[in-house]
């Protein structure tokens, strides 16, 4: 308690020292006596919990705890964390990191490889995915994620060793391996088969993303590249300065195109585009989702109100706040937000459910903005795209197999050659990429796994049957819960609802079968996007992607005239 008398008699001798006769001002007076009435109510907490609570406390943990917590409440972007367990590092962004080049995940209570990072110390030594982890320097995983990312994140660690099943052909095999450095290649600049549209994707605004997007551009004849598709879906954003270099690429003006507003409205910082632009005519689409945030909306935005670009998918995520890092005591930091962007004809980006909740400010959620063209545009509704549409347009039943990670686990069944033959012919650009596929043995796998009993239909038919068995009522008279249950069916709803199980089963089952050929397809595109290359996964991705089949036929058609 020592520590805490001495901060409170420093904050003490701060106020008293903080304005003189020169400088009074009857504002910044009230501000600090607000703060002293602050930090005496904390101190008195802090003292009567320590002394007084049934066992002893931490009073470090408390004020940690209670740090956290306050900041919660102000917005769901600013935290507290302890440097050396610090999981939000601010590199986070930079292109090459140090680590093992693993990515882990648990399924049916087992852990799976699931990336194995290009260039990484994991790939050299010939780590699959699909690999199932049973030991970690000698220690059991038994499922524990947990424990596996605590040991490969520790900065104590640098050698590991690690013991996989490989199922494909039935054997354990150990790896030794050295935490290295990671060149992550995050940056896809490809062009769609037949035609002269180019595609580019990137895992976030990261470190000298504006240079090297600069050196993938003037490795590619641009006079084949008459139009452009942005991909920023599920893109969280980044460096902002970052996003701006991007924009100065399509974008030229002397005159701010975003600024940062702070507690009373003021203007703390504008940026522009002084450069002259790359491409400033280049036809361009930008698709974007609700994953899609930060620096990714600030670009999004202003390249359609400078009318470069139409936006096509679903409203991004809206947010329009900016965060800063500063150093506390005990070794903590703080990230905090502490302004607003802004965009070049003053709209804020942040969703209005959002604002509303955390800061219940007076900004007009129905005014409208207008494009250099004069389209109109919204603000605190987040990014609304031009044109709106899902990525997909597939079924309940298709959607519950996509989400279920069955296409993982399968493709875990098949031969390991397909794996090791598309992993080692990196030259390879055939996009007619092959492997053994019985729908047949698929549908096996299927009855083999479980698969029908856990699928997100029957478990909310499940409920529809508990909640009417509790209520005794008809299922007609249940309106008010059919939001946590769902209808799949149709006009067909209640005569499935009304089977036996096995019945549920074999309808689920019938309607696969319906749709071997999209099932099919999608195995494939599984298949490429942990094996094949990237080129190669898009050029099919692109055939059945709903919003970069839109983008292309408008792009492809805006060429044409």
């Amino acid at each position: 308690m020592k520590n805490i008398v001495v901060l409170i008699a420093i904050f003490f001798l701060y106020i008293q020292t903080s304005y003189t006769q020169e400088n009074y001002n009857p504002d910044q007076e009230r501000n600090f006596v607000k703060l002293n009435d602050a930090f005496n109510l904390y101190s008195d907490f802090l003292r009567n919990v320590y002394f007084n609570y049934a066992v002893k406390i931490d009073p470090e943990k408390l004020t940690y705890y209670a740090i956290q917590g306050a900041l919660k409440d102000l917005d769901p972007f600013s935290f507290i964390y302890k440097k050396q367990n610090n999981k939000f590092l601010d590199d986070i962004y930079l292109k090459d990191f140090f680590g093992y080049g693993l990515n882990f995940d648990t399924l049916n209570s087992k852990v799976y490889i699931v990336k194995v990072m290009r260039n990484s110390s994991a790939m050299k030594a010939g780590v699959q995915v699909g690999d199932i982890v049973k030991k970690l320097n000698d220690k059991e995983i038994n499922g524990n994620k947990n424990f596996l990312l605590q040991i490969l994140d520790s900065n104590k660690t640098n050698e590991i060793t690690l013991e996989v099943y490989r199922g494909c052909n039935d054997s354990t095999i150990d790896f030794a391996l050295k935490k290295s450095k990671v060149i992550n290649e995050p940056i896809l600049l490809t062009q769609i088969p037949d035609t002269h549209i180019f595609y580019l994707s990137f895992d976030t605004f990261f470190n000298n993303l504006t240079l090297d997007l600069q050196k993938k551009f003037s490795e590619i004849d641009t006079t084949q590249m008459k139009s452009l598709i942005i991909d920023l879906r599920g893109n969280p954003g980044g460096l902002m300065n970052e996003a701006l270099g991007m924009l100065n690429l399509f974008i030229s003006d002397s005159k701010p195109v975003c600024s940062i507003i702070g507690q009373e409205n003021e203007t703390v910082e504008e940026f522009n585009l002084p450069d002259k632009a790359m491409f400033p005519k280049l036809p361009i689409m930008i698709l974007v989702d609700k994953e899609t945030a930060s620096s990714s909306e600030i670009f999004s935005a202003i390249m359609q109100e400078y009318d470069r670009a139409v936006i096509i998918g679903e409203p991004t995520l809206g947010k329009g706040l900016v965060q800063n890092t500063f150093p506390l005591r005990n070794n903590y930091e703080m990230r905090l937000t502490t302004g607003r962007y802004l965009t070049s004809n003053g709209r804020w980006i942040q969703h209005f459910a959002f604002a509303d909740q955390f800061y219940q400010d007076k900004t007009d959620s129905t005014k409208i903005f207008y494009s250099k063209s004069g389209k109109e545009l919204h603000q605190k509704k987040a990014i609304e795209p031009d044109i709106i549409m899902p990525t997909n347009d597939f079924s309940p039943l298709i959607q519950d197999l996509v989400n279920s990670k069955t296409f993982f686990l399968y493709l875990n069944t098949l031969n390991c050659n397909y794996v090791s033959n598309n992993n080692n012919n990196s030259n390879n650009n055939s996009n007619e990429l092959k492997y053994p596929l019985d729908f047949n043995f698929f549908l096996n796998f299927l009855d083999s796994n479980n698969y029908y009993d856990n699928t997100d239909l029957i478990k909310r038919l499940k409920n529809l049957q508990n909640l009417q068995m509790e209520y005794g009522e008809n299922i007609n008279d249940v309106d008010n819960k059919r939001d946590t249950i769902g209808v799949y069916f149709g006009a067909e709803y209640d005569k499935i609802f009304k089977q036996e199980q096995n019945q549920k089963t074999e309808y689920i089952k019938s309607k696969l079968i319906e749709n071997k050929d999209l099932i099919s397809d999608l195995i494939h595109l599984f298949a490429l996007s942990r094996n094949g290359n990237k080129s190669n996964f898009i050029a099919e991705f692109s055939k059945y992607d709903n919003v970069i089949k839109k983008a292309v036929e408008l792009l492809q058609k805006q060429n044409k005239n």
